[in-house]
């Protein structure tokens, strides 16, 4: 009965987990990082790179936006979108 009656709730997606592994973090952005690409025309990849370093750091908490930056990254590469 309780699990037919428990209210719906939302999965989360453990972000902060995945983006607290320097490991993960590094090697994920250093496959998009050195590519030059649409996406760097779009975000400025020095913000990007002050952000993941400031992450990395534990200075502040990115880790919504550099998924965000991730995923549009491999977005425009799986579907090889150009201007």
């Amino acid at each position: 009965d309780y699990i037919l009656s428990k209210p719906k709730h939302t999965f989360e997606v453990p972000m902060k987990n995945w983006f607290d592994s320097k490991a993960f973090i590094t090697s994920m952005f250093a496959k998009i990082l050195n590519h030059s690409n649409l996406l760097w025309e779009i975000i400025d990849i020095n913000q990007v790179k002050k952000m993941l370093q400031e992450h990395i750091d534990k200075k502040k908490n990115y880790s919504l936006q550099l998924w965000q930056i991730l995923s549009l990254a491999l977005w425009i590469k799986n579907n090889d979108i150009n201007l």
